[in-house]
């Protein structure tokens, strides 16, 4: 038994020597690199440039990132008293989040033993090294430090690493319902109000002490962040799959594109006003907090299977799906504990999870540019029109196998 375990154990280890390796080799391919170096080579090195330089960013014209991100790119600052290579800030990010990978596996072992880190590389063998040129590994560091913060009682510390992390990245908010919901199973409506008051509080200090560094406004810095309300809608999104193979059957044309800050599709080819999809979100997130108001086994302790069907939910009534979005979900999948009789679900649920991300490096970076061509001119191979339209409803598949976890009986 010792032996085999051992030998478990060793495997898992290779898996993960194997994973770092291909995701740093394939961010060094062009095929890879060309695409998802745009944000990293040219905007985030901008960013944390101007920030180094100037000391503030007063005198930047436009910035979208919110604090957070703009102290994770500050943390390559350093760099710049050596070199302003923009290859070499790049190549420091790459090793930065591989380092911050590496410290997540050992997180996920730690919690859920060998089956933790290895579900990990596989999802990440799965989705290359897209992961390398964001920071959606260091946001979901400060959820997973937040959670191992509330689950040894300390409540109210765990909304500093919560509220920084909502800072960095919108998305941690749509969690914070949970946290508010586990501590009114823990002891009242008057502890939840002060858990959610906390993580308010917190977040409008930081905000305000950003502000003030940056010699910004906090009404400046929110109607920065909220340029992303006016992108079109997003073509991953499971809206336009939804729209457009039905004006492939009816018109045998895909809906009009609009490349404004990303690549959607124009207002006009949506059925009915933009607004009503810009909030079907909350009616679906809210749906599940209404359920899981009932669920009191779901609320003894944080369960990370609830906040990866939260956050799945959310991606698929969403109006913006960029590539990297599903892994705010799909990084929770190591971290699940399961019984016994859950083992298939497990397994489908990893399946699951790999085949959205492989599907999606498929087509981003692979063939992006001819999947946007083909909204843009209408013409070309719509082979990575129907990866897209597969790996959505492979994603819907995801949350439906999430759900029959969260709801298998004893």
């Amino acid at each position: 038994m010792k032996i085999e375990k051992t030998t478990l154990v060793l495997a898992v280890k290779l898996l993960g020597v194997l994973t770092a390796v291909m995701l740093f080799l394939q961010s060094l391919h062009p095929a890879w690199r060309s695409h998802m170096q745009v944000d990293s080579y040219f905007v985030f090195y901008d960013r944390a440039h101007h920030l180094f330089t100037h000391g503030n960013l007063a005198t930047l014209e436009f910035n979208e990132y919110q604090p957070g991100a703009m102290v994770f790119f500050s943390l390559l600052s350093p760099l710049f008293l050596f070199t302003e290579s923009r290859e070499v800030f790049q190549n420091t990010l790459i090793i930065l989040n591989l380092l911050l990978i590496i410290l997540y596996a050992r997180t996920a072992r730690m919690t859920n033993g060998p089956w933790g880190a290895a579900s990990l590389f596989l999802i990440l063998l799965c989705t290359g090294p897209l992961l390398l040129f964001r920071f959606e590994v260091f946001v979901h560091l400060l959820i997973v430090v937040s959670i191992i913060v509330w689950n040894k009682k300390k409540h109210l510390w765990a909304m500093v690493p919560l509220a920084f992390a909502t800072l960095t990245k919108l998305y941690p908010i749509v969690l914070a319902p949970y946290f508010a919901l586990l501590a009114l199973h823990h002891k009242d409506w008057k502890y939840a109000a002060r858990v959610v008051v906390t993580y308010a509080g917190i977040m409008l200090l930081m905000l305000s002490a950003y502000a003030a560094a940056m010699k910004l406004g906090v009404v400046e810095i929110l109607q920065q962040s909220l340029v992303h309300n006016k992108k079109p809608i997003n073509l991953d999104t499971l809206f336009v799959s939804i729209i457009s193979v039905t004006d492939l059957i009816q018109t045998a044309t895909l809906p009009e594109w609009n490349g404004y800050l990303v690549h959607g599709i124009a207002d006009t080819a949506l059925w009915g006003p933009r607004a009503l999809y810009d909030y079907v979100w909350v009616g679906v997130v809210g749906g599940v907090y209404l359920w899981l108001m009932r669920q009191t086994h779901l609320l003894k302790t944080f369960n990370p299977a609830v906040a990866a069907l939260v956050l799945a939910l959310f991606l698929l009534s969403n109006t913006q799906l960029n590539p990297q979005y599903f892994h705010w979900s799909l990084l929770f999948v190591p971290l699940i504990t399961f019984r016994k009789k859950q083992s298939r679900q497990i397994v489908l649920l990893v399946f699951f999870a790999c085949m959205t991300a492989v599907l999606t490096q498929f087509v981003y970076p692979l063939w992006y540019s001819e999947f946007v061509s083909l909204y843009q001119t209408g013409v070309g191979s719509m082979l990575p029109f129907f990866l897209i339209l597969v790996r959505n409803v492979i994603f819907v598949l995801y949350a439906v196998t999430l759900w029959k976890l969260l709801t298998t009986k004893d």
